[in-house]
């Protein structure tokens, strides 16, 4: 099986790293948090780019 290449891998490993690396009040940011910052990005088109 062929693996697709995903045009947006490099953005869903630098919102991982965003999403791990600054503490909002000593907690993560959540999926939710992440995608209202970014304006127009549903939960589901984020977590799709994590995994890619």
């Amino acid at each position: 099986m062929k693996k697709q290449f995903h045009p947006y891998a490099e953005l869903g490993d630098f919102l991982d790293l965003l999403q791990k690396s600054f503490p909002q009040d000593g907690e993560r940011f959540t999926n939710h948090q992440i995608c209202h910052s970014l304006g127009s990005m549903s939960s589901s088109t984020y977590a799709d780019l994590k995994k890619a």
